[in-house]
This record gives structure tokens, C-alpha cells and sequence, in this order.
């Protein structure tokens, strides 16, 4: 092809870009294009209608669809050859604009990811991803709560039907329904068997293994006396008083979504105390050992550690929620206070909502259980 034989083409008074016209031949053209530096130069023939104007209408018609289906080719090929964490990373970006997601709720999300998919099978190619991949994903969150578990097949779900229905780069989803976590709430929050009986003993084996481990303590101590794992891990120096023996959940770190005071149970208080000893009293108390200005995400170590020590094999931190209600439940504890205490906005997890006194119900709490760890309930 004689590039020669073309010139430029003008349209309304105004070049036309990525178009010529051949000189002696009116209906032939010349599209001329780059994308992703790779030129592409395809002749198209237009209806010849003895109309200048139109035949360059229709020429411009056929440039947009020839670039745009090029266009579709290239990014389904630079697609095809991404890695899960290259593609989630591009997905997430477009659908957190799109949704107009929170800051936070995005950092949560990629944080969700890297911690239990990504060393998994972020670096395998989307296109090679197979059933069994997710199962090593799943199976690797396992010992968590069936809520996590769901909010992990929550967030990859999305990610393969992308893939499948919109990019076109694989033929079918490794999802299977296998793979689906279904939560039963009423399963889930189900009295715990011989609860007094394992209180005592979780209780007992936490001040064993991490007797000279204050952080560790104060860890699980706070999951034993019915805090959440991110409530936990979320409180700063500055939310606790160990002269008044009381700490706060900040209203952006509870699920209530509103700031809750507890009593601090005698044992957690003398744990904080060793711990402030050895660490700075200001930010996170649980800050991140690689990470300066930012809390620990993982309690995994710890959980472990205790689980194996008790042999308690459904023990999750979680789990130690359940533990509490149950066995405090067990000694005639009011379900107001056992509600309060796990910080919730009603009675039913209250029938009706209900403004809870959580520093006198915690401290109602606190007494029963120092009592029958103590040995002097029944």
C-alpha cells in the first residue's frame, strides 16, 4: 500500500484525525491509528453516492466502529494477561468511583483482599484460576467466623462474573456453590455447650499462655469480655481510663454505630497497665508491629495459640462472644445486661430499641463473672 496515494480528509472546514482519502478513488480510505503503540492502518470502502460530504460521513462512521472494536481487542488481551491482584485492583478502582464508596469502606475491602486472597492466588492469571484455587482461599478462612467467611466469597463473587459477563475472559465462574457460606443467625448464636464449665477454663489458660505476654492478654481478655475483633483492635490509649476502670468504643469503630463505655474487668485493667509500661500511651494500643500509626489486623496467632492450649476447636474470637453470653446467662445474668454488654442497640440482639446503660450493665457483668471465676457462684 502506497500511503502517497492518500491525503488528508476535511470535514466541516476542520482535518479529520485518523482518516485520509484516497486521491483518485473517492469512496477509499485510509484509517490510520495507534493503541498501546501498536499502528493499525485498514482500508474500508464507503457507497459511492456522488456526494463528497456523505461518503465522508460514512467514513468516519467506519472509522469510530473499526477503533473501537480494536480498541475492545486490546484491553480483552491486556485483560486475559492480568494476575487476580492486577485485576481486582482495576475492578475495585472503577466500581468504588461508581458506587461512590467511602474511603474507609474501600480500604476495608482491599484490606479483606489482602489478607485472604492474595497470598493465596493473587499472583495466578485470571484466566487459570480454577475451582480448586478458590477452595485453598476458603479453606484458608475457615477458622473464621461465618460471617467473614461469607464477606470473602462476597468479594470474589463479583470480581469472576466481571470476568465472565462483561470482559468475556473466561468461559465459566470457579465459583461453585460449594463454595457459598450460609449463615444461620439462630446457628450461629447458639448457646455453648458446658459454657461455664469452658468459661473457666478459657479464662484460666489465658493468663497461663500469655502470662508474661501483656499485649497478647490484653488482647484476648478484650474478646473474652464480649468485644469484637475490630472494636478491639481499634481502641486507642486515649479511650481508656485505668483510674475509673472504664474504656469507650468510638461510635465509627462499633457496629451500633454510636460511642459505647464499658467497665474494664480487673484482670484486662492490670493487663493494659503491664502493656502501657512497655509501649507508647498514645494511638492505637494495639498498633501494627510493622505498620507505625495503624492497628494490628490479624488476632489468627493468638486465637490459635489459645485453641490449641484448650482444645476448644470451635473457639474463634468471635466465639469468645458467644462463650460469655452463655455462661453468664447460665448464673441468671438479665438479657438487658448480657445485650449491653455485647454492645448491641436492643434486647433481641430488645424487641423494641432501648436506651442501655453499658458502664452499670458491663459492671453487673464484670461481678458475676469475677464470682464464678472465682469459684463462689454456682
Amino acid at each position: 500500500m502506497n500511503t502517497d496515494d492518500y491525503k488528508l480528509v476535511k470535514y466541516r472546514g476542520k482535518p479529520v484525525a485518523n482518516l485520509k482519502q484516497h486521491k483518485t478513488i473517492s469512496s477509499k480510505f485510509l484509517i490510520d491509528f495507534r493503541i498501546n503503540g501498536k499502528r493499525y492502518r485498514p482500508l474500508v470502502h464507503v457507497v459511492d453516492d456522488g456526494s463528497p460530504v456523505d461518503m465522508i460521513q460514512r467514513a468516519i462512521h467506519k472509522r469510530d466502529e473499526i477503533i473501537k472494536l480494536k480498541s475492545n481487542e486490546e484491553a480483552s488481551v491486556e485483560v486475559s494477561n492480568m494476575t487476580l491482584t492486577q485485576y481486582f485492583t482495576r475492578y475495585i478502582t472503577v466500581r468504588a468511583k461508581a458506587n461512590k464508596w467511602s474511603d474507609k469502606y474501600f480500604e476495608d475491602t482491599k484490606r479483606a483482599y489482602k489478607l485472604y486472597v492474595e497470598d493465596v492466588i493473587g499472583s495466578k492469571k485470571v484466566t487459570t484460576i480454577k475451582s480448586t484455587n478458590i477452595t485453598d482461599v476458603m479453606d484458608g478462612v475457615a477458622h473464621l467466623s461465618l460471617r467473614s467467611q461469607k464477606l470473602v466469597i462476597d468479594l470474589l463473587k463479583p470480581l469472576f462474573t466481571k470476568a465472565l459477563l462483561d470482559d468475556g475472559i473466561i468461559t465459566k465462574t470457579p465459583i461453585q456453590s460449594s463454595h457459598n457460606v450460609k449463615r444461620n443467625p439462630k446457628e450461629e448464636k447458639k448457646i455453648v455447650v458446658e459454657a461455664v464449665d469452658k468459661y473457666k477454663l478459657v479464662h484460666s489458660t489465658i493468663h497461663e499462655i500469655f502470662a508474661n505476654e501483656p499485649r497478647n492478654r490484653a488482647l484476648i481478655l478484650f474478646g473474652f469480655y464480649g468485644r469484637r475483633k475490630m472494636e478491639t483492635l481499634q481502641i486507642r490509649w486515649e479511650d481508656v481510663n485505668l483510674e475509673s476502670l472504664a474504656y469507650t468504643v468510638r461510635a465509627e469503630n462499633s457496629k451500633a454505630k454510636t460511642s459505647m463505655t464499658f467497665e474494664l474487668a480487673t484482670d484486662l485493667a492490670q493487663a493494659l497497665k503491664e502493656l502501657k509500661k512497655q509501649s507508647n500511651d498514645t494511638g492505637y494500643i494495639f498498633e501494627s508491629l510493622t505498620k507505625p500509626n495503624t492497628h494490628q489486623i490479624k488476632v489468627d496467632s493468638q486465637v490459635m495459640r489459645l485453641r490449641a492450649a484448650t482444645g476448644i476447636e470451635s473457639l474463634t474470637y468471635h466465639w469468645l462472644r458467644n462463650l460469655a453470653v452463655s455462661a453468664l446467662s447460665a448464673q441468671g445474668v438479665a438479657p438487658i445486661h448480657l445485650s449491653s454488654l455485647l454492645g448491641h442497640t436492643d434486647i433481641n440482639t430488645v424487641n423494641k430499641y432501648l436506651s442501655l446503660q453499658r458502664v452499670a450493665s458491663s459492671a453487673v457483668t464484670n461481678d458475676i463473672s469475677q464470682k464464678l471465676l472465682n469459684g463462689t457462684t454456682k
